[in-house]
């Protein structure tokens, strides 16, 4: 059995137990995790004693049979619904296992840290970290394999972020708040990750101060039928000091970030509009290294062999969907931003083209590079007055001067575009003659996707 509740115990037994307990701090937090390691330990629980704390109280649970019950059994302090209840006993709609930092369940303000283990077999859980007046930091809600949780931005918004966790796992759930404000900034670590770096709460914690974190499941339709949830390695502490965590997010870097996020639209990876819900033609994410707000953009690709990470597509065997993931970072604020396509099969004709025509040669005309396979002949350069540019996503020629009748060689000027840009194996694919004779100033333009 290891406990460590507050000091009200004699003293022999409580420097014993606190010498004990001490000693478990370094083991629990490790010095390179981000973690808080200066700590003193309030509340230290391995529920292994088989008797419930002083720090631990129940509400609405349903006690007649007993169906709802709370005991430590093998490490672990553990809820059990053991039969299905009715929607109408609205008394027990959400059992609520409350943890208190103080065995007297008075609160605690200034830096607080604690950590624990959480498994449920429950389809929903929720947690809530409290002042006195039920005002909370964060509230994580896992139901079935979602795990969520959530906090407030620099504009007081509430955010939210999701991870995908099944539900026969057991989750390290970490949570530091120096709550010595009404408006602290808060650390969320699951399994040891970092997720929420210093966002506010998600709610004003009114009193200044921390209580407790209460473990509770619902009451309605499925929820009601028979489950678990269990809690093992409990800590809570305060902190002498808040070495070794990271800095807290900046909110000006997050700003720039998020604007990027809202601007990195589908339309601007896409070279021409889907078909029938299909990408078939290859994006130009080189384009999109860098946010309209000055963020850093790099792709990645689920699976490169179809879809790699600077857009080149390659049709696969059979119709599948790839995922894109943007990582939008501005100095030390990084975000993601995921894109799925559906990229059609080599069979599946689509546009009138099967998917078996091997790309030879693509161009959206939008990194304002010629690339060698265009070739230009009869160009007035003397003067000059004939260019090729890309602009607009379009290969353009321009006449600028208007050229002499006398200088024939000029009077014809033409584009070639080539499949192989050593001009071998392939005739021009594309011969763009605008004028049979041309000598005043103009221009053409080639808006389309060129491929082969």
């Amino acid at each position: 059995m290891i406990k460590h509740f507050s000091f009200t115990k004699r003293l022999t037994a409580l420097l014993v137990l606190l010498c004990f307990t001490l000693s478990l701090v370094p083991s629990v937090i490790a010095a390179d995790s981000g973690k808080p390691t200066d700590l003193t330990p309030l509340y230290v629980d391995d529920f292994s004693d088989g008797e419930l704390s002083p720090n631990i109280i129940t509400a609405r649970y349903y006690t007649e049979d007993p169906p709802d019950t709370l005991t430590e059994k093998d490490g672990k302090l553990v809820f059990e619904r053991k039969k299905w209840i009715w929607n109408t006993d609205k008394n027990y709609g959400e059992p609520a296992t409350q943890v208190y930092a103080n065995e007297d369940h008075t609160p605690v303000s200034g830096k607080v840290f604690m950590e624990f283990n959480l498994a449920k077999t429950r389809e929903v859980v929720r947690i809530r970290f409290c002042d006195d007046k039920g005002n909370y930091l964060t509230q994580i809600a896992w139901e079935g394999n979602n795990f969520t949780f959530g906090w407030r931005d620099s504009t007081l918004k509430s955010q939210s972020k999701s991870l995908a966790i099944p539900a026969n796992e057991t989750v390290k759930i970490s949570l530091y708040s120096d709550v010595s404000s009404t408006r602290p900034r808060i650390y969320l670590w699951i399994n040891d990750e970092l997720y929420i770096n210093g966002g506010y709460s998600a709610t004003d914690i009114a009193s200044a101060n921390f209580s407790m974190f209460y473990v509770y499941t619902l009451l309605y339709s499925s929820y009601s039928k028979a489950g678990t949830f269990s809690i093992s390695d409990l800590g809570i502490y305060t902190l002498n000091s808040d070495e070794g965590l990271p800095p807290p997010i900046n909110f000006e870097h997050e700003q720039i970030v998020d604007a990027d996020i809202v601007w990195l639209t589908q339309d601007k990876l896409l070279s021409l509009p889907l078909t029938n819900n299909y990408l078939a033609d290859s994006l130009e994410l080189d384009a999109l290294s860098r946010g309209e707000n000055g963020s850093e953009i790099t792709w990645s690709s689920s699976d490169e062999s179809i879809i790699s990470s600077d857009g080149l597509l390659t049709r696969p065997e059979s119709d599948t969907e790839v995922t894109l993931t943007a990582s939008i970072k501005y100095q030390t604020v990084t975000k993601e931003k995921k894109f799925s396509f559906n990229v059609p099969g080599r069979h599946n004709n689509i546009n009138g083209i099967p998917g078996d025509v091997q790309s030879i040669y693509y161009d959206a005309f939008s990194d304002n590079e010629i690339t060698s396979d265009i070739k230009s002949e009869g160009f007035c350069t003397t003067k000059p007055a004939d260019y090729l540019v890309e602009e607009n996503s379009s290969l353009t020629f321009k006449r600028t001067q208007t050229v002499s009748s006398d200088d024939a060689e000029y009077g014809k000027p033409t584009v070639k575009i080539y499949a192989n840009d050593d001009e071998s194996e392939v005739d021009p694919l594309i011969n763009l003659l605008p004028f049979q004779n041309l000598y005043k100033a103009t221009s053409f333009t080639t808006s389309f996707d060129c491929g082969a």
